[in-house]
């Protein structure tokens, strides 16, 4: 038996709360430094894709930024690589 205080036997959950945010935080920083680091047609094919509230097909890309359906997948295919290029200094980017 011990006069010690007992603790929450699952720890801190404000502390891991904070941490968990905080990490989230870095790592939204790191997603879009490595989006700025892209050129504007590689930034906007990402961001139709998977930062816009709105769910846009291909078509729909091809229409806003005025490529064709096919060149917006190829201009997807570049852009992903360039992203991962970019993110971290290439901690995506897995060789085979």
């Amino acid at each position: 038996m011990s006069d010690m205080p007992k603790g929450d036997r699952w720890g801190n959950r404000v502390e891991d709360g904070m941490i968990q945010f905080m990490e989230a935080e870095g790592e939204r920083d790191a997603i879009l430094a490595a989006l700025m680091a892209l050129g504007i047609t590689s930034r906007q094919v990402l961001y139709y894709r998977y930062c816009a509230t709105e769910n846009y097909s291909n078509y729909k890309i091809s229409r806003e930024i005025g490529y064709s359906e096919r060149s917006v997948e190829r201009l997807m295919s570049e852009a992903l690589i360039e992203f991962a290029e970019a993110y971290k200094k290439g901690r995506l980017i897995e060789y085979r």
